[in-house]
This record gives C-alpha cells, structure tokens and sequence, in this order.
C-alpha cells in the first residue's frame, strides 16, 4: 500500500489533533462539562425568627428594600413571609434578596427594618462549578425589647 505526500501529512495532523485534544482533556480534568440549563427556585415561604425573649403578636413583612409591610397570620408564634404577589411588590420568586420586617410585641414597635436573605446549596448537579438548588434560611430579624 502506497501513500500519497498528501495522505502521510493529513494523518499526521490528524493524529496530532487527536493527541492535543485528549491531552488538554486530561489536564483539564476529565470530559468538558456543561452545567443542565433547568431553573432552580425557591418559591416556599420565608420564616422569620425573632428573639424567643420577645414576644411578638403583629408582624408585617414585604420583599425587597423599597416595599409597603402587608400584615402577617401568625401560628403559635411562628412567622413566614408567602412569595405571593402582595408581599413580593414586584419582585420575583425565588429570586429575592431582602425582606423588609415591621413587628409589634404589646402595641410597641420592636423591629422595623429590612434584613438580607441567606440561602444555602442542596445536593444539585455534583459539580461545584454549576449551580443548583437552594433553600432560604430563615431571617433573623433583630429586636428591641419593648419599654
């Protein structure tokens, strides 16, 4: 079998391409990965915590830094912000990033501020470099004891 100039350089380069690829490939850390294009969201409500010390009875909450506080329904002391149209004022769920906070313990204001939102990872896609799923702390909301 007789080849040609042409065939010996072409397989030459295509050999060497070959070689690159799987060398870079190696040194990059196995296969190229590509992060899944699905959405994450968070769309659960926001608990808030409060000092145990204070006992709160009227809670108002928005989301955002610039928002109007729409009264809350409290259980047994436990309070939680929905991601519904009133409280998010614009701004989308999953995506938020501050809840603004207006409580009341006896008829006096204990807190009026606005607090920033942590969130933490759940298992996602195992590459660190990717983004996955993830859950809302719950906001501590400081307090002032009422006089």
């Amino acid at each position: 079998m007789f080849w040609s100039r042409d065939k010996k350089i072409a397989a030459g380069v295509l050999a060497s391409s070959v070689a690159v690829i799987a060398g870079l490939s190696l040194l990059g850390g196995g296969t190229i990965r590509a992060c899944s294009a699905v959405g994450y969201a968070d769309i659960s409500p926001i608990q808030l915590q409060f000092d145990p010390g204070v006992e709160v009875d009227a809670v108002a909450a928005c989301f955002g830094t610039d928002c109007e506080p729409v009264i809350l329904a409290g259980t047994n002391g436990r309070w939680s912000v929905p991601q519904t149209q009133e409280y998010l004022q614009g701004a989308q769920p999953g995506s938020i990033t501050h809840v603004a906070v207006r409580a009341e313990a006896d008829g006096e204001v204990v807190a009026d501020r606005v607090v920033e939102l942590s969130s933490e990872r759940v298992d996602g896609s195992g590459w660190p470099e990717c983004p996955g799923p993830h859950r809302y702390l719950p906001a501590v909301v400081g307090v002032a004891p009422a006089a």
